[in-house]
């Protein structure tokens, strides 16, 4: 059965609808703070990225993640709301947005134009959509806002998706061994059967400067759960060094993601 880019979207806005607005005691706290700020900043609200992913992945039940939340706003409104917020806890990172701790989820949560490609000039924003071009790969370019409960995405992003592609979107980054852990824990853990020339470029102009031993060093510290193995990165490190102008690099041993209609 040939399922639609329509159909597909309509799903995952249907279990977005149902991870952020039932009735779950597990998820009441955050979804209050939520709605909250809706009201009281009156602006948008975005939930970017992974969750997003992984709710399409493996389903609204599985979801045990960090959510990232942008909100369009300037920060004195929403570092304003959090402190009038009683028993909230939170802290600030050095890129201007919050962390507020909600168990068993963290909420990442900052302001629009404080996304790190736009204030870099990296890329322009005029528009929520240009958010999309503001990660590093193809899986997390993907944007749910709260207020319209739409769901914002590029034309390929369900076929990517499905046939297990990922490429970079944008590659520039402040963290480039971060960004190698995401890349590989993608590889490991998100059913990624393929990887396009531009993530293979990617790997190949840092594996000089990171040693596998550096990426799972850095899982290790910043993720409750891990996947990464040194020697399944030296795999692919051999694999790119043997030829750098690869244009496609398989993983033969990464299962077809398949939609279920729930």
């Amino acid at each position: 059965m040939t399922v639609s880019y329509r159909q597909r979207k309509a799903v995952l806005e249907k279990r977005l609808k149902r991870f952020f607005f039932s009735e779950i005691d597990s998820r009441r706290d955050f979804q209050l703070f939520l709605s909250r700020l809706k009201d009281q900043v009156d602006h948008d609200i975005f939930i970017f990225g992974g969750l997003i992913r992984d709710i399409y992945i493996q389903g609204v039940k599985k979801f045990y993640s960090d959510i990232d939340v942008v909100v369009d706003c300037e920060v004195s409104d929403l570092e304003k709301f959090l402190n009038f917020q009683s028993g909230l806890t939170y802290t600030k990172n050095k890129f201007g947005g919050f962390r507020v701790h909600f168990f068993p989820w963290d909420l990442d949560i900052w302001c629009v134009k404080d996304t790190w490609a736009f204030k870099q000039g990296l890329v322009i924003y005029q528009h929520p959509n240009d958010l999309l071009n503001t990660t590093l790969l193809n899986w997390d370019s993907v944007i749910f806002n709260i207020r319209t409960r739409r769901l914002m995405c590029g034309d390929d992003y369900f076929s990517d998706m499905d046939d297990g592609l990922l490429k970079i979107v944008l590659k520039n980054n402040p963290n480039e061994v971060g960004a190698l852990v995401r890349i590989f824990r993608a590889i490991r853990s998100k059913y990624v059967k393929t990887i396009d020339f531009s993530v293979i470029q990617f790997i190949s102009e840092k594996l000089d400067f990171y040693r596998p031993s550096d990426i799972v060093a850095y899982e290790r510290v910043s993720y409750y759960k891990r996947y990464l193995i040194e020697s399944d990165i030296e795999d692919v490190y051999a694999v790119i060094r043997k030829d750098k102008d690869l244009g496609l690099l398989n993983f033969t041993t990464a299962n077809q993601l398949i939609l279920n209609f729930d």
